[in-house]
């Protein structure tokens, strides 16, 4: 047996080598034929298959014809191809075979180290192999023909036939002796054990097979191989493992395994007991040794029986197949040939067409090797391909091929495979390359499928294409652990781009140390696990809608959620969770938000409130949830089961989950955790980190702190790099075989190149919500509060500037700019400004405005907004809101419009109702268009005078015709009992009063609903739900009642477990859990049944594992059938029995739920699980209401009505002036006449209180009832000046001359105002300069009027820079002493006036030696320079200040050392437009001078700066000379430069003809630099001159020096 192993595996080795890998061995883009075999024989390929196919054979020479298969040329016999030409009848013959499982390794899962081979008959992907025709080129190999005759005869007239019995149905990761600590069956590879499997068979299960062996000889003895593995064992016992085999029920032999071992046994048996051509069965019986707590199992594999055949044809075929080296030809005689049909016997051994056949009757004899199989047909070979493909496979080999990012891909994908290919390259600028899955088996692999292929693939690409080498790898396409449907419950078997291992990992395929076990990420890989075309369009969706997001709030969020099945893993993983929060997002350069969703469980193991915070969280958007904790491949622990019921919508993060087997991607029944959070359209995630195994903590944890700080540290985006980067830091202790297992299963479920929107750097975002004023309708003059919420979208910024700019009716009015420092996220900053003049404004906000920082996005960096100015609405004085009036009549006042009402059309509207909806018949309706003053009244006659009347009342305003739109509606109450004193001089109370529900905001009002005349506390449909099961991880039994779960984990409260529900609340009162490790256990249930009554619920289940429990007794039993219980007596306490139940004393059948299920009744341990939901009160709710403002505080009173066990208290909040709430007392139980007047008014202007209602969650039985609530206080005072009545002595003034204003004042409150203030000011660079402060001490009674006035110089007033100044000029009244206002926007009055200034700018005049000169003119060495200052302002300068001269960038002073220079002098003449001159004479050396001239006047208005730039030269040069025009008419001009010290004493300019003839000179000054002589055009004889060409010459004589130069002009008329 040794013996024939080793020669297998030499074979093998040399097979191996005959198919090495040559991915060169397919041309692409050429045309061949695929073959698709499925199965082992001679297949016949005729012309037809070509043309079929597409193929035209007419230029195919058939000698040339060639069968690959794995890279290589197989022998083939070719009938008729000697000619040359393909014809009808040719045909060529070749042996093929379907695709073997193979000699397969199982390895020790720890060591990596092989335990044993085996030959696998089914491959894990396909059975289908592939050949391929090829022509064209050399010619193709062929077989051997042999007509050779031995005379040698063979010694047997037999050969084994082998008959193999298997079927793969269940699929078995491998041994181990406990599944929660063993976990060698988590790798990858293949470990002992491993395998598809036919069953499992269980203590005396039989399993049998029937077969027909044909033509069965006794010349040896049958052997019978089984391969079997048990999956549990007895540690009690030894070889606890036996099965009987049986031929025909002939016992022949018993297999016996100790623990797991495998039975890897061959049994011989003598032929005789088969009976030949006939049905003959082998049955196994599995016998084990049983014992307590043993349930025996074990796997069946398969077996294979070789019997003795006597060579002889079947149906006109037969096979023959030799064992051994001997490669001698001798005879073989085959009986049962028929001779007269065809016959083809191959060699396929040898690669050899035997045609030395000899007939004698039915006996055929031919020639053959002794090591040889052959293959024999009486018949015309049909066998076909089972389908031949047209094929052309894509060029994925060129060198020229190159990428930064490869889809590998289904063709079922390929338009959204494309559609994400564009996108990459138009968005990321990515070299794309898309391969198909079909061209990567083909090239990579031969056409056979295997996830080999790819990783091959890659390698190469990585290895040959032209750099950059690729950098992210996509598979897109779901895999499937079961892609031949091996079992009939597999759902999702198309495996579309293949995953490695099982538990399956896609590192494999981007890891290119061949022959090792650790795949960390050499490339960045992820997989989109679609499964159908719709599902990749919603997935590209996804991915290319997130890339282009705008920025938002939730870039910067992270959500830590952890779990534990006990108290001490939960402050483990919290632990955990905040080392990654200190460390890495919380401080920069990341700064997140953190949210944290921490499991912590109560006494009793009870959550509140995680599944909702969950959901709550994630909703809100995320850029990375992390959590750690336990799962099972569809759930966080009791927190998430369902992903699609969260609604992120395109707030999608990255998703790690840090728990066991939610990264799952290629399960065959169901989809994973990991890929909802994927495949969910529009909405969950981005990507997900998860495992497809067992999560390791250490690792697993830094796995995670590797990942997480390559994103906040290094700022990292893309989510494949990040995974990359983990699993390489991780592969660094790869020995490990958790660290192993971490790299190799943790997967990316997403795009790897989606990058993670929170960008590297500083990404500032406010907007049109991110503010808030101090006062939305700010008045004149007050000084407001912008408060803004900046926020960074990216990584930390050091500072960044902030800009407030105010604009007024278009144009710039203020700009301010505010460096805030250390912005992390999001923050608050506050900025103050005052607006002086009503107008419209508006603010805008820029964050960056000078660009400092290189962002992606500007276009969210700025808000604007209006600021309204107070008020352009008709706003209710008297009465308040809700307030009382106790006569039919009474006059309602309100404040006017702050609208002009000298030039605007305005009418105010008042309207009161008994409907809120304003269309009753006892409608009002009242309206004023004469407005004047600040305030306007109402006389109202009630309508209806019933006690309690509620009435609505609404104002509104129309401007122009404009309406300001109705104003809030408010209520007052009619009711003549209730006294009150509005007299103003007095503290008496005015009285609000509520008691209709219209007259509470739904937002006042928490768990409460208004019902028969008063509010109640609101009932809700309750959740009570139970699931009995285990009581680990995802097996955990657990109540939820209602917002919180009590769970059974960790191996934690297992057995009986019990709570107790209040009826009427949904409150659980207590829960417990009974082991029952003792007879005392049942005495404890009995006695927490007995302390339930009638106001219970009773919820329960059954949580196993508890070893040796006790029982129920018979009393206890009896107890729980008072809860309407029929089968508590049915199930075992502790056991694998699970029981839900819901019951309450005295209910019967129709209101209990009760669902179980017993262990030994199929012995499959299942969940029970009831749902109930009734409805319940909520124990608590409240009431808030806010006064004021108020000037005295008096009482508070409330109408109620109470039941026993329930209560109605109250908390009073005082609400100081910087609108901040203060407590001041809590839980006031007296609900009539509650004293407020110690309360200090001054202190807190308004009231904040609250009504608390509650019931006592164990012996209340209905709710109490809020009726009315009733509050007295003193309103306060209200001064305001009308800004329409200012007076003025002039309204435009000089500055210096004064001004007289007046202006009137109200006071329209509740109360007199005692003492007041009146201040006169205006504001100059931020600061008032108060004009006048009046304080009044006598008192300004209730609707009465006063008159302030002013009178004032405008010296020193107006803004120097402005010729004419718009001043407004504020008017304030200030209430004195201890009183409040019910406004103070409305204090201030403005007005305007315009002092006038000088706006006109100076001017300046230069000349150089009486001549105005260009840039670039020639100037003499001492040139006299006169500037001449001219300016029509009164302000007349004196100061030498205000004229500057330069020269070559110097000051030219005017006085040195207190002494005048004597080469510049300034005169100031007594000239109201020429102010001063400036006589300046520079002594100039050769060269390039530069002169610049500045002036300013006294109002700083600004003369244009003169600069000149001149060239003194000393020599006697002229340049530039030239006629203008030239050809000339009648007239032109010489012009010329000219340099020297001095000008010239000469200058003449002499005319000739071209023959010399002078015909004019021409004398003229000359100065240096510019010069322009006129010549009429006429001759010294005074006649014009003819046609023609003429010389002309410059003369010039000075300072012994000599200049000419000689040009040409002509002359045409």
């Amino acid at each position: 047996m040794i013996k024939i192993l080793i020669s297998l595996l030499l074979f093998i080795i040399s097979v191996n080598n005959l198919y090495s890998q040559n991915f060169n061995w397919i041309t692409p883009n050429k045309t061949y034929l695929k073959l698709y075999i499925i199965e082992d024989g001679v297949y016949r390929i005729e012309k037809s298959d070509f043309t079929n196919n597409g193929v035209n054979t007419s230029g195919i020479d058939p000698r040339t014809v060639k069968v690959l298969y794995k890279g290589n040329q197989i022998p083939v016999f070719f009938r008729g191809e000697s000619d040359g030409t393909f014809d009808v009848a040719d045909y060529l013959d070749f042996y093929g075979v379907r695709n073997y499982g193979g000699l397969t390794k199982h390895y020790n899962g720890y060591s990596n180290t092989v335990e044993y081979i085996t030959d696998e008959k089914y491959s894990n992907y396909s059975d289908t192999n592939a050949y391929w025709i090829d022509w064209g080129g050399n010619n193709g190999q062929r077989m051997e023909v042999s007509n050779f005759v031995s005379p040698l005869n063979y010694p047997d007239n037999f050969s084994m036939q082998a008959v193999h019995f298997e079927k793969d149905v269940i699929y078995y990761l491998g041994e181990t002796v406990n599944s929660n600590t063993d976990f060698r069956y988590f790798s990858n590879e293949k470990v002992a054990g491993e395998s598809w499997f036919w069953k499992v068979m269980g203590t005396n299960d039989v399993h049998t097979e029937s077969f027909n062996p044909v033509n069965v000889t006794s010349a040896q003895n049958c052997e019978l191989r089984l391969l079997l593995f048990p999956i549990s064992y007895n540690i009690q016992a030894s070889n606890e493992h036996r099965v009987e085999v049986r031929i025909n029920n002939n016992l022949i032999g018993t297999l016996i395994s100790d623990s797991l071992r495998r039975m890897d046994t061959t049994l011989y048996f003598s032929p005789s007991l088969l009976n030949s051509n006939v049905n003959n069965d082998i049955s196994l019986t599995y016998t084990p040794v049983t014992g307590n707590f043993f349930q025996p199992r074990i796997h069946l594999d398969f077996f294979e029986l070789k019997y003795p055949k006597a060579f002889s044809f079947v149906n006109n075929f037969t096979n023959i197949k030799f064992s051994g080296s001997d490669t001698t030809s001798r005879k073989i005689t085959v009986n049962g040939v028929l001779s007269s049909n065809p016959l083809s016997i191959y060699d396929v051994t040898n690669g050899i067409k035997i045609e030395n056949q000899s007939f004698s009757q039915n006996t055929l004899t031919f020639s053959g090797k002794s090591n040889a199989e052959f293959e024999i047909a009486n018949t015309n070979i049909s066998k076909k391909p089972i389908r031949i493909e047209n094929r052309q496979v894509k060029n994925l080999t060129s060198s020229s091929n190159g990428a930064d990012y490869l889809i590998v891909y289904h063709r079922l994908f390929e338009s959204q495979a494309e559609q994400l290919k564009n996108h990459r390259q138009s968005f990321n600028n990515f070299r794309v390359f898309n391969a198909e899955i079909k061209d990567i088996y083909d090239i990579f692999n031969y056409g056979i499928e295997d996830p080999s292929a790819i990783r091959n693939f890659i390698n190469y690409a990585v290895s040959n294409w032209t750099g950059p080498s690729v950098k992210f790898v996509n598979l897109f396409g779901r895999a499937s652990l079961d892609p031949k449907k091996n079992s009939p419950g597999s759902v999702y078997y198309q495996n579309f781009v293949p995953s490695y291992g099982n538990p399956p990992t896609d590192g494999y395929f981007v890891n290119f140390n061949f022959g090792t076990f650790t795949y960390y990420h050499q490339i960045s890989v992820g997989r989109l696990p679609v499964y159908t075309a719709a599902e990749a369009q919603n997935v590209v969706d996804k991915i290319i809608t997130y890339d282009l997001q705008p920025p938002e709030k939730w870039w910067k969020n992270y959500i830590a959620i952890t779990g534990g099945g006990n108290r001490s893993e939960q402050l483990n993983f919290q632990a955990k969770s905040e080392n990654f929060i200190n460390n890495y997002f919380k401080p920069a350069p990341a700064s997140m938000n953190i949210s944290r969703i921490y499991r912590n469980d109560s006494s009793g193991y009870v959550t509140y409130n995680y599944k909702d915070s969950i959901k709550k969280e994630f909703d809100r958007g995320s850029m990375i949830v992390n959590f750690i904790g336990h799962a099972a491949a569809q759930d966080w622990e009791i927190g998430l089961e369902d992903p699609s019921t969260l609604d992120n919508g395109n707030k999608q993060p990255l998703v790690l989950s840090f728990t066991c087997f939610t990264g799952q991607n290629s399960e065959t029944n169901r989809r994973s955790f990991g890929e909802e959070f994927i495949l969910e359209p529009g909405k969950l995630a981005i990507g997900f980190v998860g495992t497809t195994g067992w999560s390791f903590s250490g690792v697993g944890d830094s796995y995670n702190d590797r990942l997480i700080k390559r994103f906040a540290k290094d700022s990292v985006r893309f989510i494949g790099d990040l995974m990359s980067y983990a699993s390489q830091q991780i592969a660094q202790d790869s020995s490990s075989f958790a660290a192993r297992n971490t790299i190799n299963c943790f997967n990316l479920l997403g795009d790897p190149a989606s990058q993670l929107l929170m960008k590297p750097k500083p990404e500032f975002d406010i907007r049109q919500n991110d503010y808030s004023l101090s006062n939305n309708y700010p008045a004149i003059g007050e000084n407001v509060k912008l408060r803004i919420f900046p926020k960074n979208l990216g990584t930390f910024a050091d500072s960044v500037r902030i800009r407030f700019k105010i604009k007024k009716d278009g144009a710039l009015s203020q700009s301010k700019d505010t460096v805030f420092r250390f912005f992390g996220y999001i923050d608050t900053i506050d900025h103050f400004f005052k607006i002086d003049t009503i107008g419209n404004y508006n603010m805008t906000v820029i964050m960056d405005p000078n660009k400092f920082y290189q962002q992606k996005f500007y276009d969210n960096d700025s808000i604007t907004f209006p600021l309204t100015l107070r008020n352009v609405s008709y706003v209710q004085i008297k009465p308040l809101d809700n307030g009382v009036v106790t006569s039919q009549n009474f006059k309602f006042t309100g404040l006017n419009p702050n609208i002009d009402y000298r030039s605007n059309s305005i009418k105010i509207i008042l309207q009161i109702d008994t409907s809120e909806l304003f269309n009753s018949s006892a409608l009002q309706t009242y309206n004023n268009s004469a407005i004047s003053g600040v305030s306007s009244s109402f006389n109202v006659n009630l309508p209806v005078i019933n006690l309690n009347t509620l009435y609505y009342l609404r104002t509104n305003a129309v401007i122009n015709s404009d309406s300001s739109g109705w104003s809030e509606i408010t209520n007052i109450i009619y009711n003549p009992n209730i006294s009150e004193n509005l007299d103003g001089n007095t503290d008496s109370a005015y009285t609000v009063y509520k008691f209709d529900q219209r007259q509470f905001d739904e937002s006042s009002l928490s768990n409460l609903v208004y019902d028969n005349g008063g509010f109640r506390l609101d009932d809700f449909k309750g959740n009570l739900f139970i699931r009995s099961w285990g009581s680990n991880g995802f097996e955990s039994s657990f109540f939820t009642i209602n917002d919180f779960n009590y769970y059974s984990d960790g191996g934690f409260n297992r057995g009986l477990n019990l709570a107790k529900v209040k009826k009427l609340t949904g409150v659980p009162s207590e829960i417990k859990s009974f082991m029952f490790t003792s007879p005392q256990s049942s005495d404890s249930v009995l006695n927490f049944l007995n302390t339930f009554d009638s106001t219970d619920y009773l919820l329960g289940y059954n949580a196993s594992y508890v070893a040796d429990s006790d029982s129920l007794r018979s009393d206890a039993i009896a107890k729980f059938l008072e809860f309407g219980s029929q089968h508590i007596d049915s199930i075992r306490i502790g056991f694998f029995d699970t029981w839900a139940f819901f019951g309450f004393l005295g209910a019967d059948q129709s209101e209990v739920c009760e669902n179980y299920h017993t262990f030994f009744s199929n012995f499959n341990w299942e969940p029970q699980e009831c749902q109930i939901n009734p409805y319940f009160i909520l124990p608590e709710g409240y009431l808030v209401q806010e006064f004021g403002t108020s000037d005295k505080w008096k009482e508070y009173s409330w109408e109620q009505t109470l039941l026993p066990n329930n209560n109605i208290d109250l908390d009073i909040y005082g609400i100081n002036a910087d609108n901040n709430p203060v407590l001041l007392g809590s839980g006031i139980s007296g609900n009539s006449a509650v004293l407020l007047d110690t309360i200090d008014a001054m202190t807190y202007p308004k009231l904040r209180l609250v009504n608390n209602l509650t019931i006592d969650t164990v012996s209340g039985l209905e709710s109490p009832v809020f009726r009315s609530a009733k509050i007295k206080y003193v309103p306060p005072a209200e001064i305001t000046p009308d800004n329409y009545s200012f007076t003025g002595s002039d309204t435009t003034v000089q500055e210096g001359d004064s001004v007289e204003f007046s202006v009137n004042y109200y006071s329209i409150g509740f109360r007199d105002i005692q003492n007041y203030i009146n201040n006169w000011y205006i504001i100059r660079q931020g600061q008032n300069i108060y004009l006048k402060t009046d304080t009044i001490n006598s008192p300004l009674r209730i609707d009465s009027m006063r008159t302030s006035s002013v009178r004032f110089s405008t010296a020193g007033l107006r803004d120097i820079k402005l010729e004419s100044d718009t001043v407004d000029l504020y008017f304030e009244s200030i209430v004195l002493g201890d009183y409040n206002e019910l406004f103070t926007y409305n204090n201030k009055a403005i007005t305007k006036f315009i002092i006038q200034g000088d706006s006109i700018n100076p001017v300046i005049d230069v000349t150089y030696d009486g001549i105005k000169i260009a840039n670039g003119d020639y100037v003499q060495s001492t040139p006299t320079i006169k500037l001449e200052f001219l300016d029509d302002s009164r302000m007349v300068i004196s100061d030498t200040s205000n004229v500057k001269v330069f020269l070559n960038n110097k000051y030219v002073p005017y006085f040195i050392n207190g002494i005048q220079n004597p080469l510049i002098e300034i005169i100031f003449p007594d000239n109201n437009f020429l102010q001063a001159t400036v006589i300046y004479k520079p002594v100039l050396s050769e060269g390039i001078h530069k002169f610049r001239f500045m002036a300013t006047d006294n109002s700083g208005n600004i003369a244009d700066s003169i600069v000149n730039s001149v060239v003194v030269e000393n020599d006697l040069r002229i340049a530039q000379m030239a006629n203008y025009p030239n050809p000339m008419g009648t007239e032109t001009n010489f012009m010329f430069m000219l340099s020297g010290e001095i000008p010239p004493t000469s200058c003449k300019v002499k005319i000739y003809t071209v023959a010399g003839k002078l015909i004019k000179e021409i004398k003229a000054p000359a100065v240096i630099g510019y010069n322009s002589i006129y010549w009429d055009g006429k001759d010294e004889d005074g006649d014009f001159i003819a046609n023609g060409t003429y010389l002309y010459k410059f003369i010039l004589e000075g300072n012994s020096q000599v200049e000419t130069s000689i040009q040409k002009l002509a002359v045409l008329r």
